[in-house]
């Protein structure tokens, strides 16, 4: 395996990209085990090798091969997907990324994870508690009804029914956490376990806050995206755990919690698994306790694409998938930034807007829905388009109280459109009849 020695500095930053913390580190040593780097792209680069070992001349010429598409190879697998919290750490790597010469110029698709951490937990201890309280119950009934979930974590008959125990709220001194907003002294070990929890979510909380601090957050996202020349894909995604399988290996953004942090409640990885939704972040909608008051950061979607979009950022992609909070009002988008997220747009070919508003009770008046149709509008004014899906979700709360002629552009005519959906969209007749005159040869599914 000798002839792999002149591939050592790019073999050291391939292998290197794929760690998930993105670490940047060329000045490996001059050694490096080859079985350490992706089985995909090693079983594509070796295809190009056969062992002659009657004609060495024809190895040496094969082994030179490699070298020539290790390199043709290896650059289109170079990161060419980022994804993006809201966190320092998330934040950090970016920037290692969109910093880096070679890097940067590969990375082809970003996803803005929207989801974060509350204040309404992170200020009222009681709060939170009774809400990890809620989320733990949810997932017990979750490993009761689907024998798949269950099988993601570690399970005992006598383990599940001391989670039950206190997920139905039969656990006094979880409950002494949550209406007194005391423990005991020295704290019992099951209230250690929640405090530690609470201590957590806290601290990633004020981290969060601090990176948020005069929008600053914002400044760096438009820096980066901005910087890399080869971007053509944008998504912002609101994970909402409610509503899909979840667990700490599939959610973006969470973090495993880990044993050394909870040596004083003495319980290991394999249970502390089960109490991992309490410290994650939450859909723009909140959370069982908080479904009412929640407050996202509504600068990570409007203002960062108008940002973006002053800045020349143009894409040909875009993604959003959306669970409200209950104030829509909070997601109106100014004239200014409509006109930039149209400039954002203006190339765009493929749209998803998937905007569910989810069971939350709420009876939204027409002002509230105009709010989501201030990002509608100019999203889907791309000139460009040729795929379009509009999703309002399984609610109803949309439907009614808008048309078709809210949520579009006037005239709503793309002239490359070859495929357009709707799903839960309020299309009036003269609107669907406007939709098949303008639109003849392309495919429309209207749900």
């Amino acid at each position: 395996m000798s002839f792999f020695t002149p591939l050592i500095f790019v073999s050291s930053v391939i292998a290197t990209s794929f760690l998930k913390s993105f670490r940047i580190d060329i000045n490996m040593s001059a050694t490096l085990d080859i079985q350490a780097l992706p089985i995909e792209l090693f079983t594509k680069i070796l295809d190009h090798v056969s062992d002659n070992r009657a004609n060495g001349q024809e190895s040496i010429k094969n082994c030179r091969l490699v070298s020539r598409h290790f390199n043709n190879v290896a650059s289109t697998l170079l990161i060419p997907w980022i994804s993006v919290c809201l966190t320092v750490e998330s934040f950090t790597r970016l920037e290692h990324v969109y910093s880096h010469p070679i890097f940067s110029r590969n990375v082809s698709h970003v996803t803005i994870i929207l989801n974060f951490y509350e204040a309404e937990l992170a200020n009222c201890r009681p709060l939170f508690m009774k809400e990890a309280r809620s989320r733990l119950l949810r997932h017990t009934e979750t490993m009761e009804r689907m024998p798949r979930y269950k099988s993601k974590f570690y399970w005992t008959r006598e383990l599940h029914d001391w989670l039950s125990h206190m997920a139905w709220d039969d656990c006094p001194k979880l409950n002494q956490l949550i209406e007194e907003d005391n423990a005991e002294s020295p704290p019992a070990r099951i209230q250690k376990l929640f405090l530690k929890l609470y201590e957590i979510y806290k601290r990633r909380f004020d981290n969060q806050e601090n990176l948020r601090r005069d929008n600053a957050h914002i400044d760096r996202l438009v820096t980066a995206l901005s910087s890399l020349p080869g971007l053509s894909s944008l998504r912002f995604e609101d994970y909402n755990s409610n509503r899909a399988i979840v667990t700490s290996n599939s959610q973006r953004g969470s973090d495993r919690l880990l044993a050394a942090d909870f040596e004083d409640s003495g319980y290991d990885e394999k249970v502390l698994r089960h109490f991992d939704r309490a410290v994650r972040p939450s859909p723009w909608c909140g959370w069982f306790e908080t479904h009412q008051t929640v407050s996202p950061p509504v600068e990570m979607l409007g203002e960062l694409c108008s940002r973006l979009g002053s800045n020349s950022v143009k894409i040909k992609h875009f993604g959003l998938s959306l669970y409200p909070p209950p104030n829509l009002l909070v997601l109106e988008t100014s004239p200014t930034q409509q006109e930039n997220i149209k400039r954002l747009v203006s190339l765009t070919s493929n749209m998803r807007l998937h905007i569910d508003p989810y069971d939350n009770g709420h009876n939204y008046s027409k002002q509230q829905l105009l709010a989501i149709c201030s990002l509608t509008v100019p999203f889907t004014s791309a000139p460009n388009l040729e795929t379009l899906e509009v999703n309002f979700g399984v609610s109803s709360g949309l439907i009614s109280s808008v048309s078709l002629v809210d949520v579009l552009p006037p005239n709503f005519v793309w002239p490359r459109l070859q495929h357009l959906t709707l799903r839960n969209v309020n299309v009036k007749p003269v609107e669907r009849r406007q939709l098949v005159a303008g639109h003849s040869s392309c495919k429309l599914d209207l749900y």
